[in-house]
């Protein structure tokens, strides 16, 4: 059997052989399907995300900057290395994550008034190129305020 391998940025070709009735198992390659080469991958389970806490609370007075705790976009699945986006759905414009392209961040705003946004990560397997995506509830609150209001799912 022919078989093709990309080294070093080149492709080279050789033959495959098999001995004694064995199996090869072939977890990445390319198979060639209606005129184009297409990549597969065989065992990787499918991924998915879940952004953990899904809630995070921030308190600060008026004229700071507050920091909310971190959440954690937490990965299973895949194969990997991965690469993580945190975007805002919906909400206040003024908060946004402090590490945007981070699997650990937190976020900011100002503090002194109520403020909320839902965020998104979207996390994407380099390998095998599949996405995956979680929300985390972002809260700002005046540290007078003792109410809770939040972002409404």
């Amino acid at each position: 059997m022919d078989i093709f391998a990309k080294q070093g940025g080149a492709w080279r070709s050789g033959k495959l052989t098999v001995k004694d009735g064995g199996n090869v198992e072939i977890r990445k390659g390319f198979v060639k399907k209606g005129g184009s080469w297409r990549q597969f991958y065989r065992g990787a389970p499918p991924l998915s995300v879940t952004a953990t806490p899904s809630t995070v609370v921030g308190r600060g007075g008026a004229g700071t900057t507050v920091t909310t705790g971190t959440t954690t976009a937490e990965v299973s699945g895949g194969i990997g290395p991965f690469t993580y986006f945190w975007r805002r759905q919906i909400g206040d414009t003024s908060i946004s994550p402090v590490d945007a392209d981070g699997r650990i961040t937190a976020f900011r705003g100002p503090g002194g008034a109520e403020r909320s946004a839902r965020f998104e990560v979207e996390v994407t397997d380099q390998e095998t190129g599949e996405k995956a995506k979680a929300t985390v509830n972002v809260s700002i609150y005046d540290d007078l305020f003792t109410g809770g209001g939040g972002v409404q799912p």
